[in-house]
């Protein structure tokens, strides 16, 4: 593979990085019982009827970051597709015209083929072979009875809030 596209791997590398940070720590959190539940039942009574409640009594909170880690983890897989694009748009129309277009270059992810931007695409100078390739990675294509349960989807809800 060419070197365009070193800047996406570097971004999934750490990617990894941070999710090899977290594993262990959540495993370790997870065993050590974060949650306590408290019973009420009448199983002892003479009632015909079984009545019962659960109530979580004790829920220990994960350490805070946690969750920088994790956005940093999302963050930078979602990087990689948009600096897949930009390296597309770089190869084919030049740095300059990148530059000047920055805003439109992006890893689109839609949950329909009528919000797929594939105009934006072919205007950037994104080839209609890469297109279809982004196309077919689409949430729509890949699961297509429930697009939002799919995985790039939640990549897209869970990367949104930082993306201005």
């Amino acid at each position: 593979m060419s070197r365009r596209f070193d800047s996406s791997r570097a971004k999934l590398v750490r990617a990894e990085q941070h999710r090899q940070v977290l594993q262990p720590e959540i495993e370790a959190f997870a065993e050590g019982d974060p949650i306590a539940l408290r019973v009420k039942s009448n199983l002892k009574s003479t009632e015909e009827q079984l009545r019962g409640s659960y109530y979580v009594v004790a829920l220990r909170k994960p350490p805070a970051d946690w969750g920088l880690v994790a956005g940093d983890c999302i963050q930078n897989i979602r990087a990689a597709l948009d600096h897949a694009v930009w390296a597309i748009v770089v190869n084919e129309k030049g740095a300059k015209f990148a530059e000047a277009h920055y805003r439109e270059i992006d890893f689109p992810i839609a949950d329909s083929p009528t919000r797929f931007p594939k105009g934006r695409l072919v205007n950037i100078g994104v080839p209609h072979r890469h297109i279809a390739v982004i196309e077919n990675a689409q949430p729509y294509v890949r699961n297509q009875a429930h697009p939002r349960d799919d995985a790039l989807w939640f990549l897209r809800a869970l990367s949104s809030p930082d993306r201005a």
